[in-house]
């Protein structure tokens, strides 16, 4: 099943709810950037637990510019890297 950026980490916290277990979510950069709202409004403050990896490495300009910025970003997140687990894949 294919699912927006945005919707994924949101039906992981609600697998993680529901199980308490902690969900996978593969996402490109852009995606990540798209799934900021969910993930700074919800999972993060709530505790919720999953795995991110993003992908990295698309030729597309949105891609490019993420790519470029992701490290950065991730680092000005407040999360605990215990509970939400950031992997990044570089192509």
């Amino acid at each position: 099943m294919l699912l927006p950026m945005k919707v994924k980490p949101s039906v992981c916290a609600g697998f993680f709810l529901a199980t308490r277990e902690r969900a996978n979510v593969f996402m490109s950069a852009d995606g990540f950037c798209n799934a900021l709202n969910p993930l700074t409004s919800y999972v993060i403050p709530e505790g919720i637990e999953m795995n991110l990896i993003i992908s990295t490495g698309r030729m597309e300009l949105q891609h490019k510019e993420m790519t470029r910025i992701l490290k950065p970003l991730i680092k000005l997140l407040k999360h605990d890297p215990k509970r939400i687990n950031i992997e990044i894949i570089e192509k």
